[in-house]
Parts: structure tokens; C-alpha cells; sequence
């Protein structure tokens, strides 16, 4: 328990994202993967394969089905679609702590799976 924390001055926004798996398109996550390349290498090769694995067929009755919009899919359980969604929500809290500097507010923003938590303090007339 800190003491020096003000209740009456700071908020929460909880934040949640919508079919985050199937809304994950090859765009975000190419840029999410460049975001991940400023701190960890990631070869030209990996990236292809990362992408490559995104391409998925369907089986009905033994039929093969292809999606008919786009054939790129983060699927939920499949073998790294866990995996691609920390990278693409490393990139999206990125994204909203640049947004909330923009503002300069204090705060902290945290992201577990598809459920988000922003707390704010309020500074600089923000929130008044």
C-alpha cells in the first residue's frame, strides 16, 4: 500500500480486443514483426516463415477449403498463434503508449491475452 497515491486523481480504462486472433491481418503483424526486430534479431527467413505459417486450409468431409477474402488466418490453437499474438500485442501497447505521451498523461498500460488496463494519473489538466 503506497500512501502517496491521490484515489481522486486517477482513473482506469479497461480495454478489451475484440476477435483478436482473426483480426490480426499480414499488415499489423508484418509491422509488429518490425517493432520486434528493434530488440531481438529476427532474419529475413524467419519472417517469411512467420508470415508462411499464417496461410491455412480448411478440411470439410475431406474436401479442402480455402478462405475467400484472404488465405492469411492466426488461428487459436494452432502451434505459434499464441506466440504471434504477444508480438502483435507488444506492437499495439507500443502504439498506445505513443497515443498517451502524445497527450503526456502519466501512466501504465498493460495487456493480458486480449484484456488491456490503462491507469492514469491525472497531470497537466488531463481528466479535469
Amino acid at each position: 500500500h503506497s500512501s502517496n497515491i491521490n484515489r481522486d486523481k486517477a482513473s482506469f480504462i479497461q480495454f478489451d480486443i475484440c476477435e483478436f486472433y482473426p483480426s490480426i491481418t499480414e499488415i499489423v503483424l508484418n509491422k509488429a514483426i518490425d517493432f520486434a526486430s528493434k530488440f531481438h534479431l529476427i532474419s529475413e527467413s524467419e519472417k517469411e516463415i512467420i508470415v508462411s505459417c499464417r496461410k491455412s486450409v480448411l478440411f470439410d468431409q475431406g474436401q479442402p477449403w480455402r478462405k475467400v477474402e484472404t488465405n492469411f488466418d492466426v488461428a487459436m490453437g494452432s502451434h505459434d498463434g499464441a506466440e504471434v499474438s504477444e508480438i502483435v500485442g507488444a506492437y499495439i501497447l507500443n502504439q498506445i503508449e505513443e497515443k498517451l505521451g502524445e497527450v503526456k498523461c502519466n501512466f501504465n498500460v498493460g495487456l493480458y491475452r486480449d484484456d488491456g488496463l490503462i491507469y492514469l494519473r491525472q497531470s497537466n489538466g488531463l481528466g479535469q
